[in-house]
């Protein structure tokens, strides 16, 4: 599936296409009997396809252009996503690691299935290899090293 930016550009060349032709047919049809007023007719009508088709084509590039944005954006965010869950985990797993914090404290991580903010003790992620997330049920290695 194509974007709406390129389809657009597409009808952009069908407008050009079709508006000339019929500037020239009417042209044609005018310039009959006045041929001053047919020629009128024929360029103007050319000059109007091409103008709109360029200004309707330039508006599909606008638009294709804003996807592309967007998407960089997008990745943008996935790439700042996984870097903030990366050091949430390292300081989670230093808590883990830690012999004075007590069984008892909770140790905070983001679920890497749904994104949300979760909360185990010390004890629950020592006591088994798997938790699961509160709000999407996934089951989630508790080994914070991987």
């Amino acid at each position: 599936m194509g974007s709406i930016g390129r389809t657009i550009k597409g009808f952009a060349v069908a407008l050009g296409i079709i508006g000339g032709l019929a500037s020239v047919f009417l042209g044609y049809y005018f310039g009959y009997n006045n041929t001053g007023l047919g020629s009128a007719i024929g360029l103007g009508g050319i000059f109007a396809a091409v103008f709109f088709s360029f200004l309707t084509a330039g508006f599909g590039q606008l638009v294709e252009n804003s996807d592309i944005v967007a998407a960089h954006y997008a990745e943008l965010s996935e790439t700042e996503r996984i870097k903030e869950e990366k050091k949430e985990k390292s300081k989670a797993q230093k808590k883990l690691e830690d012999s004075s914090v007590p069984d008892s404290d909770a140790l905070e991580f983001t679920c890497s299935n749904c994104g949300n903010k979760l909360f185990f003790t010390k004890g629950e992620l020592a006591d088994s290899k798997t938790v699961t997330c509160p709000y999407c049920d996934a089951v989630i290695n508790s080994d914070l090293r991987g």
